[in-house]
């Protein structure tokens, strides 16, 4: 992903989007981004089109990273479109990287969050590198996280609260899980998926959450649990 962003002309202070849903192509592709040195703009399938290009034209996204059962959503979108991230796992068999990247400076712009848009249009929140370092380094510390860590990915990437468990477990080799959309809003699913998957870490909403609490009475892995 790194390497086709970079051929694209991908770099600092630049900007791609990525449609993929809740699947873990979503973290191949925010890593391929910042591993090409640029930053990236999460899209949710469930908007409007029509949110979703305004988007990628205010952000000024010249990549676009999907996956295929998503193309429909962007048929407007005529700038440069990575649609391999459904093939990146047999790609990476036989890869061998051909360009230099570029890596971030820590005043390098590393992901665009938009706002929900409900007191006019929605707007992006720029965040650098070092801010979401400190941000990884005091979730790390705090929590004490070491490899033996598994993290449950619950917000929606669209929203900055995704941040706090989608970067600081790969950091340290933690397990890092992204909730299937299907469980999200099914309290009683939730909460058996954090016992099963005997998961240690999850932020999640508080409406939600204090009912998800409630039916964790033995969840003996878990240690941290954020609302």
């Amino acid at each position: 992903v790194a390497q086709k962003l970079t051929e694209n002309g991908f770099g600092r202070e630049k900007v791609a989007g990525i449609l993929c849903g809740r699947t873990k192509e979503f973290t191949v592709g925010y890593l391929g981004v910042m591993k090409a040195g640029g930053a990236y703009v999460p899209l949710d399938p469930e908007y409007p089109q029509s949110r979703i290009e305004y988007m990628l034209n205010d952000s000024q996204a010249d990549n676009l990273l999907v996956m295929d059962q998503y193309r429909e959503l962007v048929e407007f979108y005529d700038k440069n479109v990575i649609s391999s991230l459904d093939d990146v796992a047999e790609e990476a068999k036989e890869f061998e990287l051909s360009v230099e990247l570029t890596p971030p400076r820590p005043e390098n712009l590393a992901y665009m969050i938009y706002t929900s848009g409900s007191t006019g249009k929605p707007k992006g929140v720029m965040i650098e590198h070092r801010n979401l370092l400190n941000l990884i380094e005091y979730l790390v510390s705090s929590r004490k996280m070491t490899p033996d860590f598994t993290v449950a990915e619950f917000a929606s990437f669209c929203f900055d609260a995704s941040v706090v468990d989608l970067f600081a477990p790969l950091t340290v080799g933690a397990m890092l899980y992204i909730l299937p959309e299907g469980i999200r809003k099914d309290a009683v699913a939730v909460a058996k998926f954090v016992r099963e998957e005997n998961i240690t870490t999850i932020t999640i909403p508080t409406q939600i959450g204090e009912l998800v609490t409630e039916l964790l009475e033995e969840a003996p892995a878990l240690r941290f649990a954020t609302l």
